[in-house]
């Protein structure tokens, strides 16, 4: 959980104030800013550990009564306590789970997200009126918790995952308000115009045709060419200039072959290691086995849940990565230190010091998702989603360039890509 734009040895619980770095295709002035970095999946219960714990700059934001996304903070939090109410009278296998691997949807870069004070409070107001009674009175009527629900379990989880979620995007946009100066440097990033015009049927035709098409398809190519175009070259004012003087010149074509390896670059960016580490045990002579030193953390079940989740998750076709877990080691060495509160992150790409949030069971799907998550940015590899303010729009936009990859979403696993990457920059002869 690292985000995007920032070198890691920068992050600290999610509030980060960022140093200047070397020159990347990501690296602009957000790196002097404050943002808060938790990834785009978090949950309730991750969010709830943050805002409740004891960092008084975070407590700060939540502290206005008369806000109207702290009632639906506090609505949040007691759907969290219900559910442990009702936990607690239950056995093991008839528990109810908020997070599973089945309800991670993703946030797909073709369905991106927007959110705002309007958006969670219209979501919130939407909700009230459709919940089934019992939910009503616990979370809106502030009835006494019961274990007596009335409806199904399916049902039940149904709807608190509903107020989940808007519980989660009213943190997420009290946690980025305070920073949306910052945010909105992010734009640049965004990279929806590269993406469909890599998937726009014909689409050398219709730019050489442009004066043909009708001025709904024309009004989106030259959005998508615009971003396309700062992505490649940062300035949205000389984009847009350039971008009228190619319609006409009837140069769009050109124009988008000049700015295509610019934005091309940006989103093989996401998904490069740039970053490497010097203890990685690789070569030629063993190709199916990479192992890494991991500073033993003294206790075997923590070692056993490393081991199991990150021996799992980095294996390819025969490939397998090995933890070679020493009794001993310095920092340098790769080890895991649990604080709570914290939100989940390695101290920096390629760092050694992976942090976990010691108030979260690690044997629930998301801790175990996270800590192979955040062993990729141990291994170099960076965050793959995006997420800015649109000043034109008022909204954080947010989307994840592909859901089924591991560094971008909750959804995704390792992939060929991955172990390519991998093998370029660790394997030797």
């Amino acid at each position: 959980m690292t985000f995007k734009f920032l070198n890691l040895a920068q992050v600290f619980l999610g509030l980060i104030s960022t140093a200047a770095l070397a020159e990347t295709p990501r690296q602009i002035d957000i790196h002097k800013a404050q943002v808060f970095a938790g990834d785009l999946d978090m949950t309730g219960r991750e969010y709830a550990s943050f805002l409740w714990s004891k960092h008084e700059q975070v407590r700060s934001l939540t502290g206005d009564v008369t806000d109207p996304l702290q009632a639906i903070l506090a609505t949040g939090k007691r759907n969290l306590d219900w559910l442990d109410f009702i936990n607690a009278s239950r056995t093991a296998q008839t528990k109810l789970e908020l997070s599973t691997p089945a309800t991670q949807a993703g946030n797909p870069i073709t369905q991106a997200r927007k959110n705002n004070r309007e958006i969670v409070s219209n979501d919130w107001e939407n909700l009230k009126v459709t919940l089934a009674p019992v939910v009503a009175a616990v979370l809106v009527n502030q009835d006494p918790f019961t274990t007596e629900l009335g409806i199904s379990d399916d049902q039940f989880l149904d709807e608190i995952r509903k107020v989940d979620r808007i519980y989660q995007m009213a943190s997420r946009w009290l946690l980025q308000e305070p920073y949306l100066d910052s945010y909105t440097e992010g734009a640049v990033y965004d990279l929806r115009g590269f993406y469909y015009l890599q998937q726009e049927p014909d689409l050398e035709h219709n730019l050489n045709n442009f004066d043909s098409l009708d001025l709904a398809k024309q009004t989106e190519l030259k959005g998508w060419l615009l971003q396309e175009c700062v992505n490649a070259n940062l300035s949205k004012s000389s984009c847009a200039y350039d971008l009228d003087q190619a319609v006409l010149a009837r140069g769009l074509a050109g124009f988008h072959a000049n700015n295509l390896p610019g934005a091309q670059a940006v989103w093989d960016s996401f998904f490069k290691i740039d970053a490497t580490r010097r203890d990685v045990k690789w070569t030629s002579r063993n190709p199916n086995s990479m192992t890494i030193p991991f500073r033993d953390p003294q206790s075997p079940s923590v070692l056993a849940w490393l081991r199991d989740n990150i021996q799992d998750e980095f294996k390819w076709n025969g490939w397998a990565l090995h933890l070679d877990f020493k009794p001993t080691g310095n920092d340098t060495m790769t080890h895991v230190v649990f604080k709570e509160g914290a939100t989940p992150h390695v101290n920096e790409l390629a760092g050694s010091e992976i942090t976990m949030d010691g108030n979260r069971n690690i044997d629930e799907y998301s801790s175990r998702w996270t800590i192979r998550h955040e062993y990729g940015h141990v291994l170099g590899l960076p965050d793959c989603y995006i997420e800015f303010y649109d000043e034109s729009e008022g909204v954080m936009i947010s989307y994840q360039l592909d859901i089924t990859n591991l560094m971008c979403s909750r959804r995704g696993h390792l992939q060929e890509r991955h172990f390519d990457e991998l093998k370029r920059v660790y394997l030797k002869p």
